[in-house]
């Protein structure tokens, strides 16, 4: 991974074992994964792939979820949803929890949440499939995601710090359309719309 200087002439280039290592320096992990987010926002505008929206990481605290700017989390992902579920392939979301982060993709036009759980062994938590519950219901008026939320099939982590790095690889990968082991393929019109590959 990389990012380039504004003038365009100059670039930081980030290997994955030194992105795994900032990853896991404590608190710099969620500021870290903001950074990335910006940067590929900013990508996603340069390049006109505006199909995609990030939000602010969320982590569990003493059983609460929390979203990092301190608001509702519920309240946030609900107003997120009103205003992407229309134009937005993904809506993706940084998740802590109990050390170790994940990636929650909302997929609005087809009802489906992905969990992409670089170590395949932790469970998420009821509570944040909840909270998604209860903020697809008040944002769209559906009782229910037309689907249980799914667990995917994604790159899996070989050390025990590398969660976040994947949270961004996968990140990366959504938002280039590029995604052999999702088995996602995105075919960009005035209206996004998903093909599932079984």
């Amino acid at each position: 991974m990389f990012f380039s200087h504004p003038a365009g002439h100059k670039y930081i280039t980030v290997v994955p074992r030194a992105m795994s290592r900032l990853l896991d320096f404590g608190e710099m992990d969620m500021n870290l994964l903001r950074c990335y987010e910006l940067f590929l926002t900013n990508e996603c505008e340069r390049n006109e792939k505006n199909d995609v929206a990030f939000l602010e990481p969320f982590f569990m605290v003493e059983n609460t979820i929390k979203c990092i700017t301190g608001e509702d989390a519920e309240g946030y992902i609900k107003e997120a949803l009103r205003k992407f579920k229309d134009n937005k392939a993904f809506i993706m979301i940084p998740f802590l929890e109990r050390g170790h982060w994940i990636l929650i993709v909302i997929v609005p036009n087809v009802g489906r949440v992905w969990y992409l759980n670089s170590s395949r062994t932790c469970t998420t938590s009821a509570a944040m499939r909840d909270l998604i519950e209860r903020a697809y219901e008040k944002a769209t008026g559906v009782i229910k995601l037309l689907t249980p939320p799914k667990h995917k099939k994604c790159h899996k982590q070989t050390g025990s710090a590398e969660c976040g790095f994947y949270v961004c690889y996968h990140m990366w990968l959504l938002s280039e359309h590029e995604d052999p082991f999702l088995q996602v393929y995105v075919y960009l019109s005035d209206t996004p719309t998903v093909t599932f590959v079984p």
